[in-house]
């Protein structure tokens, strides 16, 4: 498949996962971090995240610079969290 259609199913799941938060969330986040206005800059949405670094539903990585707002203090996959 060429990038241009990778691009695009990939932005079609991003498309679904963030219309499913948004019947549940406005705007599909409660910090209003997913607003409209911010895509394609921000993530629609994260599928993994580890230490610092979050990955989109199109495999892009991210520095987590927004300090987490979930995971604040022990950052993603934390092994303790994860092996309790």
């Amino acid at each position: 498949m060429s990038d241009i259609i990778n691009n695009t199913l990939s932005q079609q799941a991003a498309d679904e996962l963030l219309e499913k938060a948004r019947k549940i969330i406005p705007w599909g986040s409660s910090t209003g971090s997913k607003a409209p206005s911010l895509r394609p800059y921000e993530p629609a949405a994260i599928v993994k995240g580890k230490g610092c670094r979050v990955w989109d539903v199109e495999g892009r990585e991210f520095i987590d610079y927004r300090n987490a707002l979930g995971p604040i203090t022990l950052g993603y996959q934390f092994p303790d969290v994860d092996e309790a």
